[in-house]
């Protein structure tokens, strides 16, 4: 990929559609309308010198990144034009999301909140659309993951989650 700028360089992930081909680098998100031969920077949202783009995945013709912020964001940008323009999104009552996956028609994001009385806990939200969520289950309680959680679809009739090393 060759951009002005393009800051960092490592591709993180990708993700198509039936038009576009997506994918997430260290300096955000770029493009391709034609199969890979050329490229255009999309990342119209994204502060390229505090946020890389650590994944992206696909619901049909809508895609859904998730930056690896700084902070710890709970942001996950959605766009329906294949990258042109980004909303922000989040999962309603948390604090953080941890990682997201796509599997079918669903989008899924393990989420994090912390509260005096029940300390940290990481919780696995569902949604169809970006703006409905459930909640399908508790991921931890008590404590910190340290950051070791990923969402995985290594195909369309399974989710894994990779938690402290384990996969599950």
């Amino acid at each position: 990929l060759n951009d002005p700028i393009f800051y960092g360089g490592e591709i993180k992930v990708m993700a198509k559609n039936s038009t576009c081909v997506l994918v997430g680098t260290e300096g955000g998100i770029f493009k391709s309308m034609d199969h890979g031969i050329s490229w255009t920077n999309v990342s119209k949202n994204f502060d390229q010198n505090t946020l890389n783009c650590h994944e992206i995945v696909s619901l049909g013709e809508v895609f859904y990144a998730r930056p690896n912020a700084r902070n710890g964001s709970k942001i996950i940008f959605k766009s329906t034009d294949n990258g042109e323009s980004w909303e922000q999104i989040s999962v309603p009552g948390t604090s953080w999301t941890q990682t997201i996956g796509a599997m079918s028609n669903t989008l899924y994001a393990v989420c994090g909140t912390y509260s005096m009385q029940d300390g940290n806990q990481g919780k696995l939200y569902a949604s169809t659309n970006g703006t409905d969520w459930t909640l399908k289950t508790s991921v931890w309680s008590n404590g910190w993951t340290g950051g070791d959680c990923e969402l995985y679809t290594f195909n369309q009739n399974k989710l894994y989650l990779k938690l402290q090393g384990n996969l599950y």
